[in-house]
């Protein structure tokens, strides 16, 4: 049937010279209580309701991350529950960014209030071997992350990456940031 549609949409919208699209892709069903969403089958949910019905604080952002949660061309099951599973997970890492902010801002506190280089913390630290594992940690999962995009966009595994990372760095966060408030306690 592609080609009917792309005689029909270049003959309507294009000119000679200028194609209509050169990929196309095709985007699984959802479905509720078991059957495929349709209009005719009277059995959606319309966004506008979707939005209204406040399932979680951030309902666009969390349909979309529920959306990511699975491969484009797979069918989606919709259910509040689903929903509010990826909201969890929207949750985890705002918290995950929020708490890096607070201990950046605590080293970078820490550091520029102690006057002496040997007081400084963080930072201006050597490379640890947890810091050392992180940062490998970090390049193995930039390069899953862009397999899994080159892999028909399997984002999917890419969000698993991010836990990954969002999990190991939490722990790095409390290792340093019980190393500067020990260090400030000393000062």
């Amino acid at each position: 049937h592609h080609t009917n549609e792309i005689a029909q949409c270049e003959a309507h919208n294009c000119s000679e010279h200028n194609g209509w699209v050169g990929s196309w892709i095709h985007l699984g069903h959802l479905h509720i209580e078991g059957r495929k969403m349709s209009k005719s089958l009277k059995n959606f949910v319309s966004i506008a309701d979707y939005l209204q019905n406040n399932i979680t604080t951030n309902a666009a952002d969390d349909f979309r991350l529920y959306c990511l949660q699975h491969k484009y061309h797979a069918t989606l099951t919709y259910s509040p529950t689903r929903v509010q599973d990826a909201a969890k997970f929207r949750n985890k890492m705002e918290h995950f960014s929020s708490s890096l902010r607070s201990a950046l801002a605590l080293v970078h506190s820490t550091s520029s209030s102690n006057s002496s280089p040997s007081n400084k913390v963080g930072l201006s630290r050597k490379p640890t071997a947890e810091s050392s594992k992180l940062s490998a940690l970090l390049r193995q999962l930039q390069e899953e992350v862009h397999t899994a995009l080159q892999d028909d966009m399997d984002t999917p595994r890419v969000l698993n990456a991010l836990s990954q990372l969002i999990g190991e760095s939490t722990l790095y966060l409390q290792l340093l940031l019980t190393e500067v408030n020990s260090s400030t306690a000393n000062v």
